[in-house]
């Protein structure tokens, strides 16, 4: 290629790659700039429309549930009134209602039985009792959606809200309030919208419930699908202000052109607010911009076109004098002078030419003198290349050595390659027992929830009593073997995390046998009542005297039992202790069940293992309890381990350290009768943001006459305390949101340090005991909650303030 058309060709695509790039990275900015500010634009349009929509929706449902209070209302529903009287004054009432409000158009009664009892317009006695806004009021005040009425003809929305006297249902109130009144107001803002820019409001079933920018009639008539419409959740109308985030995304109008559209949920009426505006008008400044760039080019790829022929025919002139130099010179003809009379860079290069020339025809005389030296040294060197090809031969046994190097290095790497192919298998072995531990841990968390789910859900009101009875009871057994399951897992991880503090004290080795008690709901959920738990109380072994972990030891033997019980069909499990030669106490449970083959006895205490893990689908389990007792008996200091034959059985073993302590009179601990208790003038505040249990806390407490107060956060607490001096005790959730139980407690304390607070906490780190009594806190009530230590507890610290007062 010829240098005129590389100039030519190199100026054009500079011209041509620097215009493209610059265009693009200008589109690209601006474009992005436009979405952003149509992004913020669309945003404040639709948040300021759902505030003022919220606005109007808070409005009716005042204005209703004023009207549902009102006297003339009551009244109506008053048998002991004079009833022409009463009619007379709640018709007055809605017709004055009617008058003053402009968004009102018809108000009407319904009595508990869906009959309209009095309206403002012909429809008293239509049997409205199987229509869902009656049926929805009933449970609290209720938005119908947006409909056209029968007897206005206005494009209308009904809220419906229930009448009480005395606690006792007696009827719906239902308002019709005028939709275009106010809510077609919405649709006239397009502020930042532009000429395309529209709102509209959506119904529950995707029907337009205000009129078009574009198109006529279009209200209950044009549907637009929104992404997700149908997998809305409804929301009380009680909770007016919640919220979703908004997003913006293209989309297709319902008149097929291509918009950019933010919409929200509106959950208390469950309306849809969409805003739109037409693609083309927003990218109109960007395809204008990207216009006069292109056209910009253009004019600059014409300019360098001509620039560059210039340039090219001024530096190639004198380069085909140079050519035709080198062509002479390649003849053999070093007296030729190429000269040139321009003084740039190529004139530089021509006398730099002629001079290579004058030096090339010295060289070459050079090169014939230095020709004959060095034929004379190729001589001298051959001689000496023999005396160096002797001391190869020492060079080749250091390359021998090298190799020997080499190899002892090969077999290292080979070596190291069979650990890591080994380390591979067992990390592959251990994602294996991971994703069937979850696949069985998800069986497991599934079987005792679903009855719990179940039965929970088919409990209704016309519901038997002695069903509720049986359905509770299954209730509380899944409940307590749900607990079960998460208590083994939350044990393991707080083991092998090294949390777990141990709590020793002395205690005598017989009292083990009130394990006994603690299985027998396990033989019931496995259907082995049948199996006869056999405790060998060792009687002289018995009244030891040892120290250790009481709480963890019995942990220990429920797990063993709990799966000798599993495990075996029929014949006995026998459990006991005994010390063995080394003066260690030796704890053994036998069983006759399944047994374990020799090859498994050892992976079985591993996590997530069993001899058999086919045992996981029809034993059940999570195969977690033997390792959780191997860690336990590890952490007090003793071993565990397994004696078996598949087929015959299993003798599980494991010993405790024992030393010798003082002997103490046994502590004999009397069963009281259950206590009625009765609070009558007393004041409790419970503190809990979770509804459930704060639930639980008051099905207990309201048999014994106590006076309740509420609270869901921790500032609420202390707001409740500062202006109510009447209350005489707090139970104090831990985790709550504003503030914790914590920070509640240390900030009561500090102006009423006389008041009980009681902390509701899970204690599962060590060290919660002591940061509830830090916080302040008089006492602790452990999760789950227990009614019997819930009404012990506040009976003991209300019942110490009446003692002290005697005293």
């Amino acid at each position: 290629m010829k240098i005129r058309t590389k100039i030519l060709l190199n100026i054009f695509l500079s011209i041509l790659i620097t215009g493209i790039i610059v265009i693009l990275i200008s589109r690209i900015v601006s474009k992005n700039i436009v979405e952003k500010q149509i992004e913020n634009n669309l945003k404040n349009t639709v948040l300021s429309n759902t505030y003022y929509i919220e606005s109007i929706i808070s409005k009716y449902k005042q204005i209703t549930e004023l009207l549902a209070v009102g006297n003339s209302v009551i009244n109506f529903f008053n048998p002991d009134l004079n009833q022409e009287t009463t009619q007379e004054q709640a018709y007055k009432r809605i017709n004055s209602t009617i008058t003053k409000s402009k968004t009102i158009s018809r108000i009407r009664i319904l009595n508990k039985d869906g009959i309209v009892v009095l309206s403002s317009h012909e429809d008293v006695g239509n049997d409205n009792s199987n229509k869902n806004i009656f049926i929805k009021a009933k449970q609290g005040t209720y938005f119908g959606d947006v409909h056209i009425s029968q007897f206005t003809g206005n494009l209308v929305i009904s809220v419906a809200t229930p009448v009480f006297v005395n606690e006792e249902f007696l009827g719906v109130l239902i308002v019709n309030f005028d939709a275009k009144e106010e809510l077609f107001k919405i649709t006239t803002n397009r502020v930042g919208l532009g000429e395309t820019g529209e709102i509209y409001l959506l119904n529950r079933e995707g029907y337009m419930i205000t009129p078009s920018r574009f198109v006529d009639d279009v209200v209950l008539k044009q549907k637009v699908d929104i992404d997700h419409t149908k997998s809305r959740v409804y929301v009380s109308p009680d909770l007016l202000l919640e919220k979703i985030q908004v997003n913006v995304g293209e989309y297709k109008n319902y008149i097929g052109d291509g918009v950019y559209r933010i919409h929200t949920y509106i959950f208390c009426v469950d309306w849809v607010l969409v805003v739109d505006i037409n693609k083309e008008e927003i990218f109109a400044p960007v395809l204008k911009l990207t216009n006069s760039l292109l056209l910009i080019l253009l004019i600059l790829l014409l300019s360098g076109v001509i620039v560059a022929f210039i340039i090219s025919r001024t530096i190639t002139k004198p380069l085909l004098k140079l050519h035709h130099g080198a062509q002479e010179i390649e003849k053999g003809n070093l007296d030729y002078k190429v000269w040139t009379k321009t003084k740039d860079e190529i004139g530089q290069l021509s006398q730099a030419f002629d001079k290579m020339t004058g030096e090339l025809k010295m060289s070459r005389e050079r090169m014939e003198n230095y020709s004959h030296e060095l034929e004379r040294k190729v001589k001298d060197r051959t001689i000496n290349l023999d005396d160096k090809i002797k001391g190869s031969e020492n060079e080749r046994i250091a390359t021998l050595n090298i190799l020997q190097e080499v190899d002892e290095a090969n077999k290292q790497l080979k070596q190291e390659i069979m650990q890591r192919m080994e380390a591979q298998k067992r990390a592959e072995e251990s994602d294996r027992l991971k994703s069937a531990f979850l696949a069985t841990m998800s069986h497991e968390l599934r079987t005792p929830l679903n009855p719990i789910i179940a039965f929970s859900s088919i409990i209704e009101r016309s519901t038997p009593m002695d069903d509720i009875i049986v359905f509770a009871k299954t209730i509380n057994q899944s409940g307590k073997h749900l607990l079960s399951i998460i208590e083994d897992i939350f044990d393991i991880s707080l083991i092998e995390s090294g949390v777990v503090k141990l709590n020793k004290s002395k205690f005598y080795l017989r009292e083990i046998e009130d394990v006994k008690e603690l299985i027998k709901t396990e033989q019931i959920n496995y259907n082995k009542e049948h199996l006869e738990v056999f405790f060998n109380a060792n009687q002289e072994a018995g009244n030891t005297l040892i120290f250790t972990d009481k709480k963890k030891l019995n942990q220990v033997l429920v797990n063993l039992l709990k799966n000798a019980i599993k495990f075996t069909e029929k014949g006995l499990i026998e459990y006991g202790y005994k010390f063995d030669e080394k003066d260690n106490i030796l704890f053994y449970v036998n069983d006759t069940g399944i047994g374990i083959p020799q090859d498994k006895t050892v992976i079985i205490f591993e996590s997530f293992r069993q001899a058999d893990e086919s045992h996981t689908r029809k034993y059940g389990g999570a195969g977690i309890g033997l390792s959780i007792a191997k860690k336990i008996i590890e952490m007090l200091g003793g071993n565990i381990w397994v004696e078996s034959e598949e087929g015959k059985g299993s003798k599980f073993y494991f010993t405790l350290p024992y030393k010798k302590l003082s002997e103490e009179k046994p502590v004999v601990i009397k069963e009281e009768p259950e206590k009625a208790y009765n609070f009558k003038d007393k004041t409790i505040l419970i503190a809990e943001d979770e509804k459930s249990n704060y639930l639980i806390l008051y099905y207990i407490l309201r048999k014994t006459q106590i006076k309740i107060i509420y609270v869901e956060n921790g500032k609420e607490a202390v707001d409740m305390c500062r202006k109510n001096r009447d209350i005489d005790i707090v139970l104090m959730d831990i985790k709550m949101p504003v503030l914790n139980g914590f920070e509640a407690t240390k900030t009561i304390k500090k102006f009423r340090h006389e008041l009980t607070v009681i902390a509701l906490t899970a204690l599962a780190l060590a060290g919660d005991k002591e940061k509830v009594f830090e916080a302040g806190c008089n006492d602790y009530i452990a999760k789950p909650l227990k009614p019997s230590e819930i009404l012990g507890k506040i009976d003991k610290w209300l019942n110490r303030f009446i003692d002290e007062d005697r005293k």
